[in-house]
């Protein structure tokens, strides 16, 4: 069983990614904050295994804010896993950068969110 800390704005799109683990049997924490202390504080709660986080071109929630935050993470948690769901409908530019990150190694995943629930639950498994 992993343990697993959802760090996503859209409430609707969290609270179904956590039921979706939570079937699973994932320990999940959420946290409604970009706060680096809250993001802290809750993946030492959990001992995180991995980080899912969200990004869009709203302040506070931009690829280049959450790397920054990432980078702060994996100081504290080296072994932390982070994955990033983006929406690549409606921002192609913002999925293109998600996944520049993956390839230089910012970042462990990158999800798109038309995924299904199964595909990101067996994903992030996997990590």
């Amino acid at each position: 069983m992993k343990n697993l800390v959802i760090c996503i704005k859209n409430r609707l799109l969290a609270e179904s990614i956590e039921i979706a683990f939570l079937k699973q049997a994932y320990r999940v924490e959420r946290v409604d904050s970009f706060e680096l202390q809250k993001i802290l504080s809750a993946c030492e709660a959990v001992k995180a295994d991995v980080l899912l986080m969200d990004v869009s071109r709203t302040y506070g929630n931009t690829l280049e804010m959450k790397l920054n935050t990432v980078r702060q993470i994996k100081a504290e948690f080296p072994d932390l896993k982070v994955a990033v769901i983006c929406d690549t409908t409606s921002d192609e530019a913002i999925a293109d950068k998600v996944k520049t990150a993956k390839q230089t190694g910012q970042i462990d995943g990158f999800y798109f969110e038309s995924v299904t629930a199964d595909y990101l639950v067996a994903s992030i498994d996997s990590l």
